[in-house]
């Protein structure tokens, strides 16, 4: 205790430059960014729904005309073939879009998948990621005003071929 009343603002010193180094690259964009990116594959990797679904926002809509509820139950079907899955980021860069009141930023991307598929879809979904030719794109758009509000808002592949009669969450009820 002697310690502490002597050296106090030694030790509020350093938990000050300790705060702010660990702290102040947390609230800028490009780095929560990343970090949500990160996230976002991850989750898809680990197959945990709870963490991808406070990734998307509830605006969600792309190409294939999935909102919120739906992207989430694909990315269900997805990890329910497969008994590993690793994606591994083979080139990435970042596009930003500060329109006032609405930033948001691209993400592409070029990924490799592979894993240990449970089913014949597994593999034709392994098999499909080597076919793509365009790099997939993550739109995300900050819904508030800190740098930590960033959402998923989209998906583009045009590429990939989604078959028109799909439902989300048809597939992990097959298994």
């Amino acid at each position: 205790m002697n310690f502490i009343r002597r050296y106090w603002k030694i030790l509020l010193g350093f938990w000050i430059i300790s705060l702010l180094w660990w702290g102040v690259p947390r609230c800028f964009d490009s780095w929560q960014l990343e970090h949500r990116q990160a996230e976002l594959l991850k989750a898809i990797e680990q197959r945990t729904p709870k963490a991808y679904a406070d990734l998307i926002s509830s605006d969600y809509k792309d190409e294939w005309k999935f909102t919120n509820e739906k992207i989430r139950r694909s990315m269900d079907d997805v990890s329910a073939q497969f008994l590993t899955l690793k994606i591994e980021v083979k080139s990435a860069d970042w596009e930003r879009s500060d329109q006032p009141g609405m930033p948001e930023a691209s993400y592409i991307t070029e990924f490799a998948l592979s894993g240990k598929p449970l089913t014949p879809i597994g593999e034709l979904i392994l098999s499909q990621g080597d076919k793509l030719k365009v790099p997939f794109t993550f739109v995300w758009r900050r819904e508030g005003w800190g740098a930590w509000n960033w959402k998923l808002v989209a998906v583009k592949q045009p590429d990939l071929d989604i078959p028109s009669d799909y439902e989300p969450g048809q597939l992990s009820e097959l298994r």
